[in-house]
């Protein structure tokens, strides 16, 4: 069971269990932790669960303080190489894509614009639900054979983001009765010019640096 709900802490009890682990694989199992610990949240943490956070790591690991701020300003800071100067006359607008939501985020003169903060409810798991549903659509004989967590690895390892959405479409649409399905006859007009954009679309991928998978290889699972 997960500790979260949404991008919330909510089973703090689980969460005390993944931090235990944490800290035992960095090999930190004495009693309490004399290091300070700095934790990440959402915007817009209810004071309830930043309280039972600040509860657990005081209680639980005795550490001598904690503080608590957004990792997309975090990164923000870091874009200016650390330069506080920069960081507090810079504009600009943060997208911060999460697992459960994604968050839009004005800069104006260092200051973020709390006012005109936006929460969408789309974040990465909405990808791999919709990954998920898809493929029992498509093969109802996969659920029984894999399990949900194999559907989450299958998903991490094999999923990218496109850096050009358009091409990418077009090369599965191509690609698929180029390179799978030889026998399966794609009504196109002009062969030829199919070919040629096939070809060209296949050398714009070899240029990507991640590792290229196409959905015709996931669905063979």
């Amino acid at each position: 069971k997960s500790p979260f709900e949404g991008n919330l802490v909510q089973h703090f009890g689980i969460f005390e269990t993944v931090t235990d682990y944490l800290f035992s694989e960095l090999n930190i199992n004495d009693n309490s932790i004399n290091n300070t610990i700095l934790f990440t949240e959402p915007i817009a943490n209810p004071e309830y669960c930043r309280g039972k956070m600040a509860e657990l790591f005081f209680e639980g690991y005795q550490v001598p303080s904690v503080f608590f701020g957004i990792d997309a300003l975090f990164s923000l800071y870091a874009q200016h190489g650390a330069n506080i100067n920069k960081y507090r006359t810079s504009d600009g607008l943060i997208i911060n894509a999460g697992h459960a939501s994604t968050h839009i985020i004005p800069i104006l003169g260092g200051s973020t614009v709390w006012t005109e903060v936006k929460r969408l409810g789309v974040g990465g798991f909405n990808a791999f639900d919709l990954f998920y549903k898809h493929l029992n659509l498509k093969h109802p004989m996969a659920r029984s054979r894999l399990s949900f967590p194999t559907f989450e690895t299958l998903y991490q390892r094999c999923g990218f983001v496109a850096t050009d959405y358009t091409s990418q479409m077009e090369y599965f649409r191509y690609g698929i009765d180029a390179f799978v399905n030889k026998g399966y006859s794609n009504r196109v007009a002009d062969a030829n010019r199919k070919e040629e954009t096939l070809e060209k679309l296949k050398n714009d991928l070899r240029a990507v640096s991640y590792t290229h998978l196409t959905l015709p290889t996931i669905y063979s699972v």
